[in-house]
This record gives C-alpha cells, structure tokens and sequence, in this order.
C-alpha cells in the first residue's frame, strides 16, 4: 500500500511534467518499447534487487541523472518498509507519519536512539504508539526520500 502510494504520487508528478528536463527525450524515446527499468522499480523486493536494477540502468544509460536517483530511494524506501513492516507511510504539511503494523516487529532501543539522535526531526505520535514522525520541511523530493530512507535504515 505504502509502495502503491508512493509509486502514484511519482507517476503523476511525471505526469504533469509530461518529459524529464534531467532525462533526454532521445533516451525516453529509444527506452519505449523495450522492457523499461523504471517498471521494476515497483517489484524490487529486496537490497540486491535494486542495487542490480540501479546498476542496469547506469550500464544501459550512463550516469543517472536526479529524477532516476529519487525513484530509486523510493524503491529503496518500499524495501525497508517491508522489512519493517509498515503498513502506512505518509507526507502532509512537511511531516511524515510511519506506520507500524507490529509494534515488536521494530527494536524500542533503535526507535529511542533514533529519536535522541534527531535533533527533534523525529519523534513518537502522542496519539497513536505504532506511528513515527518524520519533520521534513519543505525540501525537494530528492532530498526528502534520502532523509526518509536514512532514518528507516536507522531502525532496521
């Protein structure tokens, strides 16, 4: 669901851009029609998986440019909202609610240091004990998936 979510919020963000400035309409243009990377990026199912996909990429079409790098901190970011069982993952207003579906499934240890560590950009939901929130601020998509994936990591 967090996966779905996140995917849809990408595709129509594209969507409205209708073509990359960061990705050559030659490259958009050659890449249809073959199996495109970018419809992996839903099924990766674990770290292996998409450093492989991250590696084909750059083979097949060099460096990645920002817009490719995002997708996949999201994929990365679906990955370890498996791992930890999240069921929800959500932004509003600069701040990110992370579900748990298991509370024990996630070290009290990790979320306390987590949160000490901080410096107040995460902390528990008063109201509800199986959610974290992540503050975001206004940062762009890039940034906001990294600072994302780097706290869940932290957890796991």
């Amino acid at each position: 669901m967090v996966q779905h979510r996140l995917h849809e919020r990408i595709r129509k963000r594209r969507q409205r851009q209708h073509q990359s400035a960061d990705y050559p309409v030659d490259r958009q243009r050659r890449s249809r029609g073959r199996h495109q990377p970018a419809r992996r990026w839903a099924a990766v199912g674990d770290e292996t998986e998409l450093a492989r996909l991250h590696a084909e990429i750059e083979d097949r079409f060099g460096p990645a440019p920002d817009a490719v790098l995002s997708l996949l901190s999201i994929a990365e970011i679906r990955v370890a909202c498996r791992r930890l069982a999240i069921s929800s993952l959500k932004e509003r207003k600069g701040v990110v609610t992370i579900e748990f579906a298991r509370i024990g499934h996630v070290s009290a240890e990790r979320v306390v240091r987590l949160i000490g560590e901080s410096g107040g950009t995460v902390m528990l939901d008063k109201d509800r004990p199986n959610c974290l929130l992540l503050k975001t601020g206004g940062i762009d998509l890039r940034e906001k998936s990294e600072f994302i994936s780097e706290k869940l990591n932290a957890l796991a």
